[in-house]
């Protein structure tokens, strides 16, 4: 049987330029696919911009350039970058390309009509640095530890995943299938993470314009880490395989 390998570099913020660190983890998943195409191994390796964060319309507004503008010539960019450092990617994604969009609206639609999305109130803290919403807990004198910001206050209407419904249902996944989750290390951290209990969580932000529309109710932009590419996504991408493969 035909061995495949398929490996991707984060799909990187288009905020700033290429550094050092985005090429450090690019050459390591270029050794890797180069590795595995030597050993006649059917590979495929990803690289690519992630635009659809509020990170990018920031970038964008103190260039005084549209959004739309701002992220072709970062794309561009990053391409050139890549092609100069000899990189061996077969594909290279943009959140804004059509065929991104596509995907993203079917999966919105597939777990929509699953009758795992509903809409409710969000309130609480925002971190554009992250571009994640954070807890009082995790404040260090009112800033965010990791940036040294204040986050935003936000109380909107989002349409949000069922979560928490699915913690029993995983927990009996994980043990009844011990290799579902590896390394091992990463299976103590995630087992334990939805043992702690899990909350139900926003999909899309109301009050962003820029990404992709949800295809039912269009004045919501999907959230970034709701947007399927791959990414730091591993937690909800189990919790979706229970459900939906």
């Amino acid at each position: 049987m035909e061995n495949k390998f398929y490996v991707t570099t984060p799909i990187y913020y288009i905020n700033d330029s290429p550094h050092v660190g985005h090429a450090y983890a690019t050459i390591a998943a270029d050794v890797s696919a180069r590795f595995h195409r030597q050993r006649g191994d059917k590979t495929f390796f990803l690289t690519g911009t992630d635009e659809n964060s509020q990170k990018t319309v920031q970038a964008a507004e103190k260039q005084n350039k549209e959004v739309e503008k701002y992220a072709d010539e970062q794309a561009e960019a990053w391409k050139q970058t890549w092609k100069k450092l000899n990189i061996s990617n077969d594909a290279f994604i943009r959140t804004t390309d059509p065929a991104h969009k596509k995907v993203v609206e079917e999966f919105f639609n597939k777990v929509l009509e699953t009758g795992d999305i509903y809409k409710g109130k969000y309130e609480g803290l925002y971190c554009v640095g992250h571009e994640a919403f954070i807890t009082e807990s995790d404040l260090v004198d009112g800033l965010c530890p990791d940036h040294k910001t204040k986050p935003e206050k936000l109380v909107e209407d989002n349409y949000f995943f069922k979560l928490s419904q699915y913690q029993d249902q995983l927990l009996k996944h994980y043990d009844s299938h011990p290799d579902f989750i590896s390394p091992e290390f990463r299976k103590h951290e995630i087992v334990n993470f939805v043992k702690s209990g899990l909350n139900d969580i926003s999909v899309t932000r109301e009050s962003i314009q820029w990404g992709i529309p949800a295809p039912n109710d269009p004045k919501h932009v999907i959230y970034v880490w709701f947007d399927p590419v791959p990414k730091t996504f591993g937690r909800l991408i189990c919790i979706l395989l229970v459900k939906i493969s």
